[in-house]
């Protein structure tokens, strides 16, 4: 009898484990944006919508609104004109109160989804945070914590990758000039053209580290904007992209070669335009499009002989001379501060 009741116990716990509700999925911060200009002295400000604002209990203020550094304590909001009466430059850990432009972002929540200083660099919980990204109330800095290393990172941040760091092969048609870096209208491009038969044009970018490397610090790559334009000939298709790393072996008198094959890296990117719906007809030279292509595994980079390649190819037409052009990539990250 005794270890039939046991038993009964054991199934309980493994049913209540397994129809447990899952954890909350953290949440992203509230943004809107002003609907008109907030001058240094008004206490009111006219946002584009109310929702995720918390107005004073009692006189004890709940909730705050952060425009360019500026905290602001919301006393009470009107949800159908979108009007939030404020106490300025609250809590004397932003900015003193300054003018806002219209349209500038407004993030709102309560004052413990803010930061009251920047993290220490190092360990910290990602369901310990109340919202993604959490913003420091002092510096304006958005911060993360990364659920890949359970390190703080900064987010928000972009830089460009040239387009001397890229270059084009071709595949089909007969190749008249090969790839090679030159201006194209007013910008800095590298070039290549075909003719007569239909020609693949496969782009190939090497994405360098913008920061310090070290153990547990770098980078996290999060995604991408690819610049390109042709400037003669219609694309006929953009195939999907592919984004790989290759990692250099130590400097040693008996080195392994590192690999020619890319390891797979990004896991399902999302392509905006959608893969096959790109925008493809001819540009005056020097005019660009832009492609997104947004990592769904973000990539890590703490190597310094790792190197990151974003790979795109276009397909040409199947006449005409096809002349492609690509001005380079944004690449957005997170940084680990050293």
């Amino acid at each position: 009898m005794k270890n039939i009741f046991n038993l009964i116990g054991l199934l309980l716990v493994i049913a209540a484990v397994a129809f447990a509700p899952p954890a909350a999925a953290q949440s992203a911060i509230t943004q809107t944006t002003l609907s008109a200009a907030q001058g240094v002295g008004d206490t009111v400000a006219l946002v584009t919508s109310t929702t995720g604002m918390t107005a004073a209990n009692n006189g004890a203020i709940a909730g705050i609104i952060y425009i360019d550094r500026e905290p602001e304590g919301i006393v009470s909001f009107n949800s159908t004109t979108n009007v939030v009466q404020v106490l300025r430059a609250y809590g004397g850990l932003g900015s003193p109160a300054r003018a806002h432009n219209s349209g500038n972002v407004v993030f709102a929540g309560t004052p413990s989804q803010f930061l009251n200083a920047d993290p220490s660099p190092g360990a910290c919980t990602p369901s310990a945070l109340p919202v993604t990204p959490v913003i420091s109330l002092p510096t304006g800095t958005q911060w993360v914590c990364d659920a890949n290393s359970n390190q703080w990172a900064i987010t928000g941040k972009v830089f460009t990758v040239p387009a001397a760091n890229c270059s084009i092969s071709q595949s089909g048609g007969t190749e008249t000039v090969a790839s090679v870096l030159k201006i194209v209208g007013n910008l800095q491009a590298v070039q290549e053209t075909t003719t007569t038969t239909t020609a693949t044009d496969t782009v190939i970018c090497a994405v360098p580290v913008p920061s310090a490397l070290a153990s547990g610090r770098g980078i996290v790559v999060t995604g991408a904007n690819l610049k390109y334009g042709n400037s003669t000939g219609a694309i006929a298709t953009c195939n999907a992209p592919t984004v790989g790393t290759q990692t250099g072996p130590a400097p040693g008198t008996s080195e392994t070669a590192a690999s020619a094959t890319l390891v797979t890296a990004g896991g399902t990117l999302t392509v905006t335009p959608a893969v096959g719906s790109c925008n493809t007809a001819a540009v005056t030279a020097g005019q660009q499009y832009t492609e997104n292509i947004s990592f769904g595994t973000p990539v890590l980079l703490n190597n310094d002989r790792q190197t990151l390649y974003v790979t795109q190819s276009f397909v040409g037409p199947t006449t005409a001379t096809f002349t492609m052009n690509v001005i380079g990539l944004d690449i957005y990250f997170q940084l680990f501060p050293l």
